[in-house]
């Protein structure tokens, strides 16, 4: 797949995002902002936490 070409605060909506690992991927590699929406809160909640451990 062909890596996306953002720029630098660029938002992105990533919708049926999981537990948000290409979430993260994007925002840590294009300085993007980027938000994770998913229909199952479980997976929602995991995210949360998930990226609560990285801060």
């Amino acid at each position: 797949m062909e890596k996306p070409k953002l720029t630098t605060g660029a938002n992105v909506l990533d919708i049926g995002s999981g537990l948000g690992g290409v979430t993260k991927t994007i925002a840590e590699e294009a300085s993007a902002n980027v938000r994770g929406i998913d229909l199952a809160q479980e997976f929602c909640d995991a995210a949360k936490t998930i990226s609560d451990w990285k801060r």
